[in-house]
């Protein structure tokens, strides 16, 4: 019987940068009782207390060695993903927690920094990337350096593609796969799940995000955002879509999920599975009796994401080079951007129409009206033509836009937000198109779509401490387009 069981990794060239991670998974022993290989929950052993034994000349360790700055970055039932986070690791914390038994197969080691991809040229699917996803007659290949999708015609919906072989975490990642062919197929998809499935319409599972193109008939593009939580499935966007080709892609990060057609933003949301350390789905799903044929995907890439395009985080006065003053008064205090007497400021910068504004909000002081609040402005050319959300004092969440003076709004009810007086709350506007979602605090308190929206055009964005009575303060102001 074992008492410990070590297990890592080593690499032929010295490590000299933080931008790598390693994943280790299905660490086991043989059972000759059960004739099975089995394995435990795993647990970290620093320094001393990895000590074993001595002999004359030096203590016997298993492992023992503390690597400063390095971290659990996730882990699953039997697979723990290490990364440089620069927080060192505790002895003892718990790894993985998984017991039972696996296959005595041994892959290729996996080890890859968080960025990493696959452009099918070798004509052979790499196992410790990918799992074949097949059903019902759906085949996948690669071949003519591409990922050939293939249906045949009959009944029932098949789907065919690649799902990653491990799940690994998807925070402060981008996924993206593209779509050089599509004629023939119902769907392109690619999709995240908490769960993996090989032999099942994906479809199915009970947690999961994906964007998609459709093709249901001839020349007639769809695109879609779609997410199930728990076994319920709801569809946030379909636009038509830009035409039958071009990239499908995902982005998480900072709590939130965003989602892409080629690189225009399209949808964005607080991110609301359970977990980030997830399954890679790249496949069609099409209706035998409705499509057949074969369609490819092509140059898959993960990468870290860093969503801001631009951020102000207001720690010195730098901040006067970005920001254009309207009204009243504004300094900066304690790294807050602060309003006062009717203070007002502008960004010098504008940006593209479709576009999330997210920043830390707090009204201190409100004025005599409902309105004489923080205002953050999602765009903004003046005071007749301006797209902003503000929370009332009683907690009421407002989002309105004022197109040529003429004025559109929609507002929660009473208590929507709790503390709403001297409390920082976290906020996020995404707009796009015709459409705008304003979320505080991870939640998603209005979506709106109004012609209104779409008839302000690419601008700058503003902070407001609306009323002279009013003090507001802003931080962390970002727009990611």
């Amino acid at each position: 019987m074992f008492k410990y069981f070590q297990t890592g990794v080593e690499s032929n060239v010295s490590i000299t940068n933080t931008n790598w991670g390693v994943r280790i998974g299905h660490t086991s022993f043989y059972n000759s009782t059960t004739t099975t290989w089995t394995y435990e929950p795993g647990y970290s052993c620093n320094s001393v207390s990895a000590w074993v034994t001595s002999n004359s000349t030096h203590d016997l360790r298993v492992g023992g060695e503390t690597y400063t700055g390095t971290n659990k970055y996730s882990s699953s039932n039997d697979v723990v993903t290490w990364k440089y986070t620069g927080t060192t690791l505790a002895n003892n914390t718990q790894l993985w927690s998984g017991t039972g038994s696996t296959d005595m197969v041994v892959y290729e080691p996996f080890a890859r920094n968080p960025s990493w991809g696959d452009n099918f040229n070798d004509n052979s699917m790499s196992p410790v990337y990918w799992c074949e996803l097949q059903y019902n007659g759906g085949t996948v290949d690669e071949t003519s350096n591409k990922l050939k999708l293939t249906i045949p015609s009959g009944t029932g919906q098949a789907c065919a593609g690649y799902v990653t072989h491990y799940s690994d975490t998807i925070d402060d990642r981008c996924i993206e796969i593209n779509v050089p062919e599509f004629d023939n197929l119902d769907e392109m998809i690619i999709m995240i799940a908490t769960s993996q499935t090989t032999g099942t319409d994906p479809y199915g599972l009970s947690n999961w995000y994906r964007c998609l193109k459709t093709k249901f008939t001839a020349g007639d593009y769809d695109w879609y955002v779609q997410k199930k939580v728990s076994g319920t499935s709801t569809t946030m966007e379909q636009w038509d879509a830009s035409g039958a080709t071009g990239k499908l892609k995902i982005a998480v990060d900072d709590g939130y999920i965003r989602f892409y057609e080629g690189d225009n933003l399209r949808y964005a949301e607080p991110y609301a599975l359970s977990t980030t350390s997830v399954y890679i789905y790249v496949y069609t799903s099409t209706l035998r009796s409705r499509n057949s044929g074969y369609d490819y995907m092509d140059d898959f890439t993960c990468n870290s994401y860093d969503s801001r395009y631009v951020k102000d985080d207001f720690i010195d006065t730098s901040y006067q080079n970005r920001w254009d003053w309207i009204s009243g008064s504004a300094t900066v205090e304690s790294g807050k951007f602060k309003m006062y007497d009717n203070g007002e400021q502008k960004t010098e910068t504008a940006y593209n129409d479709y576009r999330c504004v997210a920043g830390k909000v707090t009204t201190v002081q409100n004025g005599s009206e409902h309105w004489n609040v923080a205002w953050l402005v999602a765009k903004y050319v003046n005071w007749d033509n301006q797209i902003y959300g503000l929370i009332w004092p009683d907690g009421t969440v407002e989002l309105g836009v004022r197109y040529q003076g003429d004025q559109h709004g929609w507002a929660t009810s009473s208590g929507s937000v709790g503390n709403p007086i001297g409390t920082e709350h976290a906020w996020q506007i995404v707009l796009t198109g015709n459409h705008a979602v304003l979320s505080v605090d991870g939640v998603v308190k209005i979506t709106a779509t109004d012609s209104y929206i779409a008839s302000i055009h690419s601008e700058k964005l503003a902070v407001f401490g609306n009323n002279s009575d009013c003090i507001a303060k802003f931080d962390d102001i970002e727009v990611i387009d």
